[in-house]
């Protein structure tokens, strides 16, 4: 971009999908009721800079204390140190209570937690340690949303990966 104030993130369902790619992160899918591809213990060993493990909510009845329990869980099994981000992908969904619930229990374990969805809804749910906010423009340009809690925006759907723009200090509390 241009801007020493961004990093670029590549996230898809499956790791081999970023074979070659340059970016600064990479972003992956913990087991969760929606995940598409969760990635294996070993797919995370496979990337070997920053690292986003996000957790897709899930569609119908959603118990936020128990999925934020099951977040934390993982990431202790992948010993991803305190003080991390993970991102809790919402799709375009808005449910204040879920999304405060789950926060409560990643942040009680010391983590942080990036709340993901689209420009046109994300805003109704709490920020919690801040968004990461989907909007594609077209043609699409690496840009961030401007928005004050706004730490990454996704601004391309690509067929293997999507491509982000992510703060550098944001960045900096990515798991390595």
């Amino acid at each position: 971009m241009g801007n020493s104030d961004y990093a670029s993130m590549g996230d898809a369902a499956f790791v081999h999908n970023l074979d070659g790619t340059s970016f600064d992160a990479a972003g992956g899918y913990l087991v969760s009721p929606n995940a598409f591809h969760p990635w294996s213990h070993a797919d995370w060993g496979l990337i070997p800079g920053h690292k986003l493990p996000i957790y897709v909510a899930p569609f119908g009845q959603k118990n936020g204390t128990r999925d934020g329990q099951d977040i934390v869980k993982q990431l202790r099994d992948l010993k991803v140190p305190r003080g991390m981000y993970c991102a809790l992908d919402l799709e375009t969904s808005v449910d204040r209570t879920y999304v405060e619930h789950a926060f409560g229990e990643v942040h009680n374990a010391g983590y942080r937690m990036l709340v993901y969805g689209s420009a046109s809804t994300v805003f109704g749910n709490p920020s919690c340690n801040g968004y990461w906010v989907a909007d594609y423009v077209q043609p699409p340009k690496a840009f961030m949303y401007s928005h004050v809690n706004v730490h990454a925006t996704q601004w391309e759907a690509g067929t293997k990966y999507d491509t982000s723009t992510v703060k550098h200090w944001t960045l900096d509390h990515f798991w390595v």
